[in-house]
């Protein structure tokens, strides 16, 4: 856990560095585009050590810059990635507005994967507002686009976890678990242990729901000693309490 927040940490410190040697260069079309790369690579940074405030703040002083650039692609992954955070700081209109931002972009774009994952956070917000059909007629788009991407594969487990919860609201255990044990399965397979974390305080959710005591313990003890930062160790200790 100490070297995952480290490295997040570093990675933080060099492209703030590298930002800020960026913003000795020309004004232009390059420098903009290198500012706005720079910067989504650090708010992505951001996400993992649970600063999602900052994670959103690094990107917006590149509003004006974005538009002048007038890439569609490069409007899809901004949008997605402020849909992304403002989702976990419970902000459901910012949150769905990027992201039907970035799917309208991506579609421009032809750019399947951001599309995928754009749908994937939709899938999520459906789970929060209660709104679980939407949740689940959005996670299976987001399936069906990110299986054909091997490289969205973290983000393909996450779309499995997010389907999970959907179904979980609508009391469909079964599809729940069937759910989690797809995000869990991806998590094994790729070695990342956020994954199998959600994945496994998913299936202790569906268990005390349902009141399988025991096998609700279980499941969630075993999601909080897989946790590989402090995001996802609250989430498990949350479940396990």
């Amino acid at each position: 856990e100490q070297r995952h927040v480290i490295d997040r940490v570093v990675d933080g410190e060099h492209l703030e560095l590298a930002a800020r040697r960026l913003q000795r260069l020309p004004d232009g079309p390059a420098r903009d585009r290198r500012m706005l790369d720079v910067a989504l690579r650090h708010a992505h940074s951001l996400y993992f050590l649970g600063r999602f405030r900052e994670s959103v703040e690094v990107l917006l002083p590149h509003e004006a810059p974005l538009a002048r650039l007038n890439e569609a692609a490069l409007t899809a992954a901004y949008s997605f990635w402020l849909a992304h955070m403002h989702s976990r700081l419970g902000d459901q209109r910012r949150a769905c507005d990027n992201a039907a931002r970035a799917i309208a972009a991506a579609t421009r774009a032809g750019d399947e994967e951001t599309l995928g994952k754009a749908h994937g956070l939709l899938a999520l917000e459906g789970h929060w507002s209660g709104n679980t059909a939407d949740g689940i007629s959005h996670g299976r788009k987001s399936l069906d686009l990110l299986r054909a991407h091997p490289r969205q594969r973290w983000w393909l487990g996450m779309t499995h976890f997010y389907l999970a919860m959907n179904h979980l609201v609508q009391g469909d255990f079964e599809a729940a678990l069937a759910e989690a044990n797809s995000a869990d399965a991806i998590g094994k397979e790729m070695g990342d242990p956020r994954l199998q974390t959600y994945a496994a305080f998913a299936v202790g959710w569906v268990e005390a729901t349902r009141r399988n005591d025991a096998a609700a313990v279980a499941a969630c003890q075993c999601s909080l000693e897989q946790a590989p930062d402090r995001v996802s160790r609250a989430y498990a200790s949350m479940m396990l309490g």
